[in-house]
C-alpha cells in the first residue's frame, strides 16, 4: 500500500481496480496512515471523500439496493456506470457534492442521479443519460463547466 499525501482524510475511498460498486475489493481506504483494502464499499455515511481514479471503471448496480454517495470525485480517463438502481448525491457540507472530470453514464431507468446533491461536470468531463425512454434525471443543482458536457440519449425521447 503507498502513503497518502497529507491533505488526505480518514475514510476516504479510492478505487483499487475495475468492478462493482458494493464489492469491497475494488476499494481501498485510507485509514489516517496509509491506504488499505476496504473492508465495505464507500457511501455518504461512511466516507469522507470517494474518488474513481483514472484508468479505473466501476459499475453501480441494485444488488446492494440505493447507494448514496458524497464528495465524489470522477477523475478524468475514469468511468463509473450506474447500470441498474436508483442511485444519489447525498447533499452534504461541500459545495459540490459530485465532481465529474470522467465518465458518468446513466443506464438506469429512475436516471440514477437520485437527490439532491450538487453536481459539476468539468472541462473533459460527461455525464451521458443513455437509461430507457422515459427515464428522469434529478438534480438539485447541475454545472457544466466549459468544456465538459451532457448527452441525453434516450432520455428525451
Amino acid at each position: 500500500m503507498t502513503s497518502a499525501a497529507p491533505a488526505q482524510s480518514t475514510n476516504a475511498y479510492r478505487s483499487a481496480g475495475n468492478g462493482t460498486w458494493h464489492t469491497p475489493g475494488t476499494w481501498e481506504r485510507f485509514d489516517g496512515v496509509d491506504w488499505v483494502a476496504a473492508a465495505t464499499y464507500p457511501t455518504a455515511a461512511n466516507s469522507t471523500a470517494i474518488t474513481v481514479r483514472a484508468p479505473h471503471g466501476g459499475t453501480l448496480t441494485n444488488d446492494a439496493g440505493a447507494i448514496m454517495m458524497d464528495d465524489l470525485t470522477i477523475e478524468a480517463g475514469a468511468t463509473l456506470t450506474s447500470a441498474a438502481g436508483c442511485h444519489g448525491f447525498n447533499n452534504g457540507a461541500a459545495t459540490v457534492d459530485a465532481t465529474i472530470l470522467g465518465t458518468y453514464i446513466v443506464q438506469s431507468g429512475c436516471g440514477g442521479m437520485g437527490c439532491c446533491g450538487a453536481v459539476e461536470v468539468g472541462p473533459g468531463g460527461l455525464i451521458a443519460l443513455n437509461g430507457p425512454a422515459g427515464s428522469s434525471a434529478v438534480f438539485a443543482v447541475l454545472t457544466i463547466q466549459a468544456g465538459g458536457s451532457l448527452t441525453t440519449g434516450t432520455f428525451l425521447r
